[in-house]
């Protein structure tokens, strides 16, 4: 026999959940944010991605079509972050961008361990 599974909800804007329980959703279908009880037992609020990405100020972000890795970030501002990956599809190099969007200003490389652990990153000038 099915089940209905029930949440809490709210259409009233950014009203938020007082009391939830760990593991226990929450729905506002007005603002269409998420809510639930983390193991801190705090309220936290899973946001929708075009809600983070205006927090963010970001105007665009590009993926890879046959691996789905984030590739390119652009920004309100202009600046821009191109990401590059090695032959294992970990993140081997960042470039960064002046506000122009095409001025190279400098590139962090990533150093992993043989456990793909993230050991140090290293700063170049363009």
């Amino acid at each position: 026999m099915a089940q209905t599974i029930k949440i809490k909800k709210s259409n009233v804007e950014n009203k938020k959940p007082d009391n939830l329980e760990i593991g226990e959703l929450a729905l506002n279908y007005h603002d269409g944010n998420i809510y639930y009880k983390n193991s801190d037992n705090a309220i936290a609020e899973m946001k929708r991605l075009d809600a983070r990405l205006d927090e963010m100020d970001v105007t665009n972000m590009s993926y890879n079509e046959t691996t789905d890795d984030l590739i390119e970030v652009t920004y309100v501002s202009g600046n821009k972050i191109k990401l590059y990956y090695d032959e294992d599809g970990d993140l081997d190099y960042v470039d960064y961008f002046a506000t122009n969007g095409s001025t190279h200003l400098f590139t962090q490389t990533l150093s992993y361990d043989e456990n793909k652990n993230l050991i140090g990153t290293t700063w170049s000038a363009a």
